[in-house]
């Protein structure tokens, strides 16, 4: 029987989740230079998946900017407040918790709503950038027809990635562990039913910049399209993970020495997320 082998997959935060939404009321119509212009609104929705209070998130200065043909409006989040608005849009901005639910007294944030509502429509683009201290600038481009768009980005990859948060050099990581046997029989049933699905969710979410995998012939097998085969190497090949500070696995009941993080992780085999931002890969590999 063989043992479970351990999938560590670490990426940075932020990934855009870009959703068109038709099944909005019909449009309002203006007028403009003698013609009818339908109006149609744009509602972006900013999730932190990473734990974050209401507190931090509001001191980092978000701005969610929208222009187009040479007009723009500005919304500072939080509160809303217009630096410009040539659209003359109607602007709002919800702090909600994790059950979608406008905040009152909670501490940990989990999306802001910002709406911009009576944008000119009839196929006009708009560039929606959204910028804030921390944070890498997102930029998306939609049209407004002759419906209403939503653009959604979250705390789940990199388009937006949650970075330097306090401009030390360093950059947030988080780490998912799994367990899945690939060879042999299992020992624990639950665990590699838990593991394997954890792990088929990361991959078909594009959650995961990097996988780290013991022996990775089980899962180029199964997983090899999700991976880019040119960035395979060892940890230790890549000098950016080879320098970091990766601690020390205390000995177990007092048992031999502390065995060092770095000892750990040299031989573990490193695969690129096929789905992974450039830029997210170039923080973590150099």
């Amino acid at each position: 029987m063989k043992r479970g082998r351990r999938f560590l997959a670490g990426f940075l935060s932020l990934i855009m989740v870009l959703s068109l939404c038709t099944a909005w009321p019909a449009p309002a119509w203006a007028a403009g230079g003698g013609t009818a212009v339908p109006l149609g609104d744009l509602w972006l929705t900013i999730r932190f998946g990473l734990p974050q209070t209401r507190q931090n998130v509001d001191g980092r200065g978000l701005t969610v900017t929208v222009s187009s043909e040479g007009e723009q409006a500005a919304a500072s989040i939080p509160g809303g407040a217009s630096s410009r608005n040539d659209f003359g849009a109607q602007i709002s901005v919800t702090a909600r918790n994790r059950d979608g639910v406008e905040m009152t007294t909670e501490q940990e944030i989990g999306y802001y709503d910002v709406r911009l509502s009576g944008l000119p429509a009839g196929g006009r683009e708009y560039l929606v950038t959204v910028t804030g201290e921390g944070y890498a600038a997102f930029s998306a481009t939609v049209k407004l027809a002759d419906y209403s768009q939503h653009i959604s980005i979250s705390t789940t990859g990199s388009a937006f990635a949650l970075g330097d948060l306090n401009g030390d050099g360093t950059a947030l990581v988080q780490v998912n562990d799994y367990t899945v046997v690939f060879d042999g029989a299992v020992a624990d049933a639950d665990l590699q039913t838990a593991g394997a699905t954890l792990l088929a969710t990361d991959l078909a979410m594009g959650d995961s910049a990097l996988f780290l995998v013991e022996e990775p012939a089980g899962f180029l097998a199964r997983y090899g399209d999700k991976v880019d085969p040119a960035g395979t190497a060892l940890w230790a090949d890549y000098p950016k993970l080879a320098g970091l500070d990766a601690g020390s696995r205390p000995a177990l009941d007092g048992m031999g020495a502390d065995v060092p993080g770095q000892e750990l992780l040299g031989p573990l085999t490193v695969l690129p997320a096929r789905a992974a931002h450039a830029g997210t890969l170039d923080v973590l590999l150099g």
